[in-house]
């Protein structure tokens, strides 16, 4: 009996930390499908701003090449979800499977228990039973084991008997739940082929673009001489920060910098903030990624990106990320002004801004408006160019940022 009781109770905690996790699971997709609909949702919006001027953009181009990747994205997350469904169908019907097995074993027992109590009513009644007693004592031991007997296999059978229906009601619910995933996943399977349709009908209009191969080689000429300059500012800006710290004779860190106390309290925050950090333009989408890829026209050339392209709505303002002090403000040729604000020993840049509402030396809050992002008067298109630091080494600052 007391093994019984310990498995059931093993059972009990398995299917309780089981439909925990799953629970747990099931809401983190949840969160990632509404964060990408919401990214779509975004390219939508600004697709319907850029679309406003008669020619083909490589804005335009861009986003939907961002649209279309978010859709993939959404259909993985959808498939995830209903993987988890089933897996939990699984356990549910296994667990079934197992409380119907035990709930066979009370009711054969209770059989047994009635039978041999009918082949031995004669001879071996209740009442026998309690008149056999030596004394009264032993007769009211007897009356209560016999009660607590028959009490008890009927409690664990309408226990059982309960819990049965409802891991039923769990197994049809989280049935109806997958078919609902099922016809979602369906449904954006479908919307990701009109997508690949409106991407074919789009390269057709691409090949026009490629057609002006000069002027659009130009432009990556013009892009990859702002990004060169960019750059050099912000490493003579770095050098001069660290030089200014070394001067107070301070040990340097793990990114090579000498932080002060206070500077290090800082940068321990923004490094806890990975992940979390808000979109340094308010609705905006990435455009172009971090690193080297193909250029999206001119196929045989490869473009480098030392941060990440942010299209956003018109009339937008780039916002400071985290907390921090402005350590330059820049007119970069061909990328506008640049903002560059340190948090300790990270940097956060924030390129082509028509107007500068900050200066160097001002504390920033995080959230903070920090400059006009300048609006493409030909492409229709607001872009911020944002790029993250660590001392001297800059790295992707799409892992930095928040995906809900």
């Amino acid at each position: 009996m007391m093994r019984q009781n310990v498995c059931r109770l093993v059972l009990v905690a398995l299917v309780m930390s089981f439909s925990v996790g799953f629970a747990q699971s099931v809401d983190d997709l949840e969160k990632q499908i509404a964060s990408i609909n919401a990214e779509i949702e975004r390219a939508n919006r600004l697709l319907g701003e850029t679309s406003q001027t008669r020619q083909l953009t490589l804005g335009q181009v861009e986003l939907l090449n961002s649209k279309i990747k978010q859709r993939e994205k959404l259909i993985k997350t959808y498939q995830k979800q209903i993987d988890s469904y089933t897996k939990q169908i699984r356990t549910d019907e296994g667990q079934t499977t197992a409380l119907r097995g035990q709930l066979a074993q009370y009711r054969k027992e209770y059989s047994q228990l009635i039978e041999a109590a009918y082949r031995n009513r004669s001879s071996y009644s209740k009442i026998s039973f309690l008149l056999s007693s030596e004394d009264f004592n032993q007769a009211y031991r007897r009356l209560h084991y016999l009660k607590q007997m028959t009490d008890y296999r009927k409690e664990k059978i309408d226990q059982i008997a309960d819990t049965e229906n409802k891991l039923n009601k769990k197994i049809s619910d989280t049935r109806e739940e997958k078919s609902r995933k099922q016809s979602a996943l369906n449904e954006v399977k479908k919307e990701k082929q009109t997508l690949d349709k409106e991407k074919k009908a789009l390269n057709s209009q691409i090949s026009e673009l490629q057609k002006k191969e000069k002027d659009i080689r130009r432009q990556i000429k013009d892009k990859q001489n702002a990004a060169s300059e960019l750059q050099k500012t912000i490493e003579k800006i770095i050098a001069d920060e660290i030089k200014a710290a070394e001067a107070a004779d301070r040990a340097k860190n793990e990114a090579g910098m000498t932080l002060t106390a206070e500077e290090q309290k800082l940068s321990d925050a923004f490094e806890n903030c990975r992940g979390k950090l808000p979109m340094p333009a308010a609705d905006g989408v990435v455009s172009i990624p971090f690193g080297t890829r193909q250029h999206p026209v001119m196929k045989k050339i490869t473009v480098t990106n030392n941060g990440i392209d942010i299209l956003a709505p018109a009339n937008s303002d780039a916002i400071a990320v985290y907390e921090g002090t402005v350590v330059s403000v820049s007119k970069i040729t061909g990328a506008n002004n640049a903002v560059i604000v340190r948090h300790g020993a990270y940097f956060t840049v924030y390129s082509n801004l028509d107007a500068v509402y900050v200066k160097r030396g001002d504390k920033l809050k995080a959230k903070q408006a920090i400059g006009h992002i300048h609006t493409s008067t030909q492409e229709q298109k607001t872009e911020l160019h944002f790029e993250l630091w660590i001392g001297k080494t800059f790295v992707d600052p799409e892992k930095w940022i928040s995906k809900q």
